[in-house]
Order: structure tokens, then sequence, then C-alpha cells
């Protein structure tokens, strides 16, 4: 079973430009961050990052070039960046993740591998956000289930946001993980300078941050 990971990622972000390529941590970003740590994952078989026109991400080339795979697509349509990636990969399991959460959690993304892959009535999968703060968790799904629903949404807000033509399928599912990875409700994501300032005081704090240091830091459980 062929398993990718695509991040999402552009320069040309709206609130906070360039977010994704800010230095967080010894002036590596975000981006960087999330490459290095999947890289290591032997579960993972191809990773790749899904921007934009290269005109508009010479910075993420500049940066990535040596390190993983960059598919530079359309500025608006995401989700057609991730129907090409697919194609051209012949995926069956995509992870989807985006450049603004640099603190995905490797234990928790194997647990969701692990679970979508042995629930044949599951194509679709998420952690439930009352119990763990975004910013740690991806989404999962099978490539097969991404283009059996892609014709029933074909907004704009739908070529946007990648996976909301799958979340209200029957095969969805938004998981309460186990309480291992449950997370105290705070915001942990790059969208803002707040936000940046925020994790560059983490990253200065707990040496190669996971859910587990996180939640050791602020004695949550």
């Amino acid at each position: 079973m062929k398993t990718l990971f695509i991040l999402q990622a552009r320069v040309n972000s709206k609130r906070l430009f360039a977010k994704s390529i800010l230095p967080i941590y010894k002036n590596r970003s975000s981006i960087e961050i999330i490459i290095d740590k999947v890289k290591k994952c032997k579960f993972i078989d191809k990773v790749y990052i899904a921007t934009g026109p290269f005109k508009k991400n010479k910075k993420i080339f500049s940066i990535l070039k040596n390190k993983t795979n960059i598919f530079f697509g359309d500025e608006n349509n995401v989700r057609k960046r991730f129907e090409i990636i697919q194609k051209k990969e012949n995926a069956d399991l995509v992870i989807r993740a985006t450049g603004d959460n640099p603190l995905i959690d490797i234990d928790l993304l194997r647990y969701l591998l692990n679970y979508i892959k042995k629930n044949n009535q599951i194509s679709y999968l998420k952690v439930n956000h009352d119990y763990v703060s975004p910013g740690f968790s991806v989404e999962i799904f099978k490539s097969e289930y991404f283009f059996k629903h892609l014709n029933s949404d074909q907004s704009s807000y739908g070529k946007e946001h990648v996976t909301c033509h799958m979340l209200k399928k029957n095969k969805s599912k938004i998981l309460k993980p186990p309480k291992i990875f449950h997370t105290p409700p705070i915001r942990i994501t790059l969208d803002t300078i707040d936000d940046f300032k925020f994790l560059k005081y983490l990253y200065s704090k707990i040496k190669n941050p996971n859910l587990k240091k996180f939640n050791k830091f602020f004695k949550f459980k």
C-alpha cells in the first residue's frame, strides 16, 4: 500500500506573509522542521511539498530543492495539486498536512495511519479537535475515496479546502483518540505574528518538541 505525505504550503499566505518559511528554530522554518521529521518515517513511501506557481514560490524551492519532491501547481485550486500528485504516484493512502503546523506529532500520525489501515469501513480519518489541538495532527484518506467523491463539491471553497468533499460521506470518521494523545486547548499553529512568537518560545524551551513533551511542559494530564 503506497503511502504519500503531502504538505501544502505557499509563500503568498494571506494573514502572515511567508509564514511557512519564517525561521522558527536554528534558522529552520516550519516546512523544514516538518519535512525533516517525516522523512525519517519508514512507513511513508514518498514526501511532497504541494505549492503554488513557481514564480511566487521560488523561496520554497531554494529551501527544499535538495530535500524533497516539490510540485508547483494552481495558486487557488489547492485540491488540484493533490489530484495531480496522487495520479502521478498511483497512491493508495495520502497523509495531508499543512505548512503552518510544525508540531505534527509522529506518534499520533503513526496511530492514525495504522487505524485507517486496519478499518476497511473507514476511508477518511481525522482527530476530533475537542481533544487534540489541530497543530499536532494530520488528515489521512484513501486515494480511491478522494476521487470517488471529487465531483460532489466543485465550489471555490472545496478547491481551496482539499478534503471537505469527503467530510460528510459514509466512510469518513472524526476520531476521539486515546487519552495519551489528548492535549490542553492551546492554539498551536502558525497563522499570525503572535503564533510565530509563541512557537519560537516553545522551541526555545523544549528541545525537539512533540505532543508528549508539550503536555509535560504545560503539566497537562
